[in-house]
Order: C-alpha cells, then structure tokens, then sequence
C-alpha cells in the first residue's frame, strides 16, 4: 500500500512538472486547449466543402489541392507531392474544424513528401504511414527519430541543402521558428522549400516569424521571383505565439519581397491553434492586399478546392 501510495504522488508530481514545463515554454497554451474543448463541445467537425480526386490536372501545369491547414498536394508539371500530411481527426488535444479533403487511400502514388518542421500539425507519424511506401520524404535534419520504423525513404535536410525529386529542384531555407516536437526536446530547424522545374518556382513556407532575411535569400534564388508563394496567416495570438508566427501582414509582406507573382494563404481554418478569432487572419490579408494594390496576386481556396498556375503566372 505505501509502495502504490508513493508511486501515486510520483505521478502526481511529474504530470504537475510536465504541466509547468509546457506552460514556461508557451503560458497561453492551456487556454488554447480550453478554447479547443469548449468549440468541440459544441461543434462536430465539419466535411470539407470539396473533396480531392487525383490526378489534379494535366501534367503541363501546376495544381494546387488543400487537403487543409498545411497539407497540400502539389502536382509540378507531372511531379506529384504533398506538403506536411495530416489527415488525421486531432493532433495532440486539438481536434479538426474541418475533416481532411482527401483519404489516404486514395493517393495512389508521390514523388516526394515534403515535411517543414516537428510540430504535431506538420509532422504527424500516423499519416505519413498511410502514404505510398518508398516515397522520399524530406524533413529537417535530426528529426528522423520521430519517423523510425516508417516506410518512406528519408532524405534529411538543412538550410541550403538541396535535393532532386525527379526533374524539380527542392532547396531549403532556414525559417526562424523552433521547429521542436515539445517543450522538452531538441530545438530543430523549420524548412522553407522552394521547388523549381523548368524555369517556375514555388516557395512553400514552413511555420515562420516575420523574417525579411528569409524573403531575400529566396529571392536571391530566384531573381525574377517566384511564380507562388504559400503564406501561413494564423498563429499570431497572443503575442507570445507572435514571436514565431507572422502575422497575414507579415507573411503578405515576406511574399512581395520575394517577388510572389500568386499568393496563396494557408494555415487557418482547419484547426484552433492560438487566439485569434478563426475568420480573422484571412480578413486581415485580404485587407492588407487591397491596401498595397496587390489584391489580384491572392488566390485562397476553400478546404479541397484546386488552384491551377499556368504558365503566364
């Protein structure tokens, strides 16, 4: 009885350690969760409002599918990719507004997975198990840990580095926000990766802080600019997150430095991750567009809606 009665406070004390750990690390984060409890209280998930079917499009063009938040499938010209696969219903507490556009099943076939960071809404082991097996996967560099034992072939990467997949270039820049799985472990790199085949070009963020350093060196890769950008509005509430997000502002500003000729925002809607009311990041870079007169540059979709960049973009 002492033994069990010692063992209860042992837990006790490390659950409470652990609560305090991941408080210092980021304090709003229980009242994200509490946020996240009453919504699902009171909300199903949604179906959303599209569903994916594959192939996109033709292979002489770029499509664009938002499977939701930050997955993305990519078909570059015949190259087909998806960007940070979560399909499933929750990450961490967190459940989805929306359910996934598509069933992995139903990807018959990739050329490549491109992973920006540790984070439970871009790396989710879960996921990436259900796609094709053998596929590269590309992530940050000392994350492989986090996807041992899964059957994708694994291409770690690092700021600068580069790596082919088929016929399109990826190259990855460094985005400041630490890229870490939880308060407890090793910092790692979040990746931007710009792809490139043919002379066309997409940047694809990674979650970021504003960072104007990040904006130049891509476009001191592609000096004509690129033909889109892949923007994250959400996550800037309170400030404490906003030390890591950027705001729709200054994502949209990021975009206009490297030369975005297509603007595409992602990474709302989909889930509750901070405290900004969840129609609000893309009400505020809509606003922002139309104020520096770029507003024909954004191109947003709803959840499992195509986006197609020809050639003139």
């Amino acid at each position: 009885m002492k033994l069990i009665t010692w063992g209860f406070w042992l837990a006790v004390f490390l659950a409470a350690l652990l609560l305090l750990l991941l408080a210092l690390d980021y304090p709003p984060i229980l009242r994200v969760i509490a946020r996240n409890l009453k919504y699902e209280l009171s909300h199903p998930m949604g179906n959303a409002p599209h569903r994916l079917t594959l192939p996109l499009g033709h292979e002489n063009d770029i499509y664009c599918g938002w499977v939701g938040h930050s997955t993305w499938i990519i078909e570059f010209e015949g190259v087909r990719l998806i960007t940070d696969p979560v399909f499933s219903d929750r990450v961490a507490l967190m459940r989805r507004r929306v359910a996934s556009a598509i069933n992995p099943e139903n990807i018959d076939s990739l050329d490549g997975v491109l992973v920006t960071h540790a984070h439970v809404d871009h790396l989710d082991p879960k996921s990436l198990r259900q796609l094709p097996a053998g596929t590269p996967l590309l992530l940050p560099e000392g994350d492989d840990p986090l996807v041992a034992g899964i059957p994708l072939s694994l291409a770690p990467m690092r700021g600068y580095g580069t790596h082919r997949l088929k016929d399109v270039t990826v190259t990855a820049f460094a985005s400041p926000h630490i890229g870490r799985r939880h308060s407890l472990s090793t910092p790692r790199e979040t990746l931007l990766y710009l792809l490139q085949k043919n002379g066309r070009s997409i940047a694809f963020f990674g979650d970021t802080a504003f960072a104007p350093a990040l904006a130049e060196a891509v476009r001191s890769a592609c000096p004509g600019g690129v033909d889109a950008a892949f923007i994250p509005i959400a996550g800037y509430a309170p400030e404490a997150f906003h030390r890591e997000h950027a705001t729709p502002e200054e994502a949209l500003q990021m975009a206009l430095a490297m030369g975005a000729r297509t603007i595409i925002p992602m990474h709302y809607e989909t889930f509750i991750l901070s405290q900004e009311p969840v129609d609000e990041p893309l009400r505020r870079l809509l606003a922002a567009a139309e104020e520096a007169g770029v507003s024909d540059r954004i191109r947003q979709t709803a959840v499992g809606g195509v986006l197609r960049l020809t050639g003139g973009q």
